[in-house]
């Protein structure tokens, strides 16, 4: 005994709902284009709760919601911006270039306010401070030797990046192992300025 029908998306239509062999049971049938694509029985009150879902607009309601999140990235992360790759590139060459020389205090155009820093579980917070804290360092920093580079974009919206540095650096007649990261926020496009950085050196 056929109850009711109805057709889905991209063609897939339930062909007819019926009395299963099982008199607690429906038999349903799933067409695509013309021939028998699927064939399974359910409960009755499966089919209820069902129809009572779709006349209440239940599934609509259940889509805003899941795609409001998705946009938002706290449910999906959007896919990561092309770009933020050449962008640790470009931020490490200038970052030690400029450190490892006397142009060290060109590095507070990097930095903000609360931007923050660890260094070898020393830590400080603000752009005085830290340049402080950079300047008080050796200048006869030499043979910068970068092993490893990984960055990835990061943040509600994938606009930051994520930085990993590790390498050697020859300080007062020592190479120093070092092992870097950093936090890279938006200013505005083509600008970025440190949100945290860790910095471990060590023999």
């Amino acid at each position: 005994r056929r109850f009711w029908r109805w057709r889905r998306r991209r063609g897939v239509e339930v062909v007819e709902v019926e009395e299963a062999a099982s008199d607690k049971c429906a038999a349903i049938t799933v067409e695509l284009g013309r021939r028998t694509f699927l064939r399974f029985e359910l409960p009755f009150w499966c089919l209820v709760i069902f129809a009572l879902w779709r006349s209440a607009g239940l599934e609509s309601l259940w889509r805003s919601f899941f795609l409001s999140f998705r946009h938002r990235g706290s449910f999906l992360s959007p896919q990561p911006p092309s770009g933020f790759s050449d962008v640790a590139h470009q931020f490490v060459k200038f970052f030690y270039e400029a450190f490892c020389s006397a142009r060290r205090s060109e590095l507070q155009v990097l930095l903000r306010d609360d931007s923050c820093l660890t260094l070898n579980d020393q830590k400080l917070g603000g752009r005085e401070r830290i340049m402080q804290q950079f300047m008080s360092l050796p200048m006869d920093l030499g043979n910068l030797q970068i092993r490893n580079l990984e960055s990835h974009p990061t943040g509600p919206d994938m606009s930051s990046v994520l930085i990993l540095v590790m390498g050697s650096v020859q300080m007062s007649n020592a190479q120093l192992q070092i092992n870097h990261v950093f936090v890279l926020m938006k200013a505005q496009e083509g600008q970025y300025w440190i949100s945290n950085m860790i910095q471990r050196w060590s023999q």
